[in-house]
């Protein structure tokens, strides 16, 4: 790989990305694709790609890094507006974050002797405490759900 070359750090962010979501979500992998994306962004040929700045905005998305990553979609967007999935993006983003707000700030629009109620049972038991019969609960119904293996 050559070091300066932007392509080759765009390519390698989306490598690092690709196993951020399919094999081990590790914030390692998150981390060193936004570092190749960071690289790749100092070439000016690679800069003007339109993917390499969508997918660095998809990474800042999964990171809730949401200023940077309606940026990175704008961008992409200024590069290629013909590009749907850009332009959706721009208008999504900010509609998802309004949605989250509104939610938020109407708890969950649950009456109030609900949401008090919910509010007393996390306090009484840490969510954290549930851990244990939520993963015998999950295994005993994927093992329902999943057919015995067949060894020829």
């Amino acid at each position: 790989m050559d070091i300066k070359d932007g392509r080759s750090w765009a390519v390698l962010g989306n490598a690092y990305l690709s196993c951020y979501f399919t094999k081990d979500q590790s914030s390692t992998s998150m981390r060193l694709a936004m570092s190749a994306y960071s690289n790749a962004m100092k070439d000016p040929v690679a800069s003007s790609d339109p993917d390499l700045h969508y997918n660095s905005a998809m990474a800042h998305v999964y990171l809730d890094q949401y200023e940077q990553a309606l940026s990175g979609f704008r961008m992409a967007h200024r590069l290629d507006p013909s590009w749907p999935q850009a332009q959706e993006k721009v208008t999504q983003l900010p509609r998802m974050l309004s949605s989250i707000q509104d939610i938020i700030d109407s708890r969950g629009r649950l009456k109030p002797r609900v949401y008090k109620s919910m509010m007393e049972g996390f306090a009484q038991r840490r969510v954290k405490d549930l851990a244990p019969t939520l993963v015998a609960a999950t295994l005993t119904a994927e093992a329902r759900a999943s057919p015995s293996p067949r060894f020829v």
